[in-house]
């Protein structure tokens, strides 16, 4: 959770994993070191999750067959967009559901690709 001998900034490891496409999944042992935000925030842009486990690890099973479920479960939906996406300012995308009782994690921005 912390950067230690890392050289990027948490903005730019966000917009590496968007850009590919990499669900990050996180499990936050609280032991004093992890920065709890930095990992949360990483896990939800990226569209995966985040879990803070105790240092007795009775949900660390737990954690795991939710990320097992989560990626059996994983859709992936393609839209034809008339947004500027090649701005250095990304458009944010937005989900919205129409039973509030349901709820969808999904990556917060969209990168083209520009090697296509």
């Amino acid at each position: 959770g912390a950067n230690t001998k890392g050289e990027y900034r948490l903005k730019d490891v966000i917009k590496i994993a968007q850009q590919n496409k990499v669900l990050i999944y996180s499990l936050i042992i609280q032991m004093g070191g992890a920065d709890v935000y930095v990992l949360g925030a990483l896990s939800d842009q990226s569209g995966g999750t985040a879990f803070v486990l105790d240092k007795e690890f009775p949900r660390l099973d737990a954690a795991y067959k939710k990320i097992a479920s989560d990626l059996a479960h994983r859709i992936t939906l393609y839209y034809h967009s008339t947004s500027d996406y090649s701005q250095e300012g990304k458009p944010q995308i937005e989900i919205h559901m129409k039973n509030p009782n349901l709820r969808v994690r999904f990556q917060k921005a969209y990168y083209f690709n520009t090697d296509d």
